[in-house]
């Protein structure tokens, strides 16, 4: 009896531990509250990569954040393509930062504070193609061979026109909105990958230019 007792135990501390193991690699939250002031510290540390995954909008909110993870992946920190996280106060990266998209949905990742820290990689999802779709860098740096394979545009102000990028080098200026148009008779992918330091903060914009000309579509 004392045997089978024993047995018992230990299965179950053995499932104790494959359910702790999974977890520890990531947090799950489709209901509940993760809150916190701006004021908390919370550090997500060990040896594993590690997934956010928060399905309902505002019900994963943080304070001051620092991710410190000595995982194998490229980027060690995941938040998932259906998911919303709010930080409400820094958010430092010692590590990569990847943020999922999909035909599902894009992760929303909101700081009211400030980022450093590493670089990370924003996924973008063109939700149809054969349409112009307006978009914007998340991220400092970015060129437009983001946007390889589909057609690329920026606006001038002194004629009201829409021009084509046609080097790949361009750059994709932040608080710059472009058309983008991911044509199906080439094939053209509507996933895209921006790459670099997130943007964060207000951000100023200075040297706008105003022309009158009379165009019939109107002054720039």
């Amino acid at each position: 009896m004392k045997t089978k007792t024993l047995a018992v135990f230990y299965a179950i501390l053995f499932l104790i531990g494959l359910a702790l193991a999974g977890f520890s690699q990531g947090i799950e939250n489709s209901g509940g509250y993760i809150s916190g002031t701006s004021t908390n510290y919370i550090k997500f540390s060990g040896s594993n990569d590690l997934t956010l995954k928060s399905t309902t909008a505002d019900h994963m909110t943080f304070g001051n954040v620092e991710v410190d993870l000595s995982g194998a992946g490229n980027y060690k920190m995941t938040i998932t393509d259906d998911s919303y996280v709010t930080v409400n106060g820094n958010l430092t990266l010692n590590d990569s930062l990847v943020l999922k998209a999909s035909s599902s949905g894009m992760a929303s990742l909101i700081t009211n504070g400030t980022i450093s820290g590493s670089l990370a990689q924003v996924e973008q999802h063109i939700p149809s193609q054969d349409k112009w779709h307006i978009v914007s860098s998340p991220v400092a740096s970015a060129q437009s061979n983001v946007h390889i394979g589909s057609y690329l545009m920026k606006w001038n102000e002194v004629d009201t026109t829409w021009t084509f990028m046609v080097s790949t080098t361009d750059p994709l200026n932040i608080t710059q909105g472009y058309f983008v148009w991911s044509s199906s008779a080439i094939s053209s992918p509507t996933d895209v990958k921006y790459e670099g330091l997130l943007n964060t903060g207000n951000k100023t914009v200075s040297g706008l230019s105003y022309t009158a000309n009379g165009y019939s579509s109107g002054d720039g």
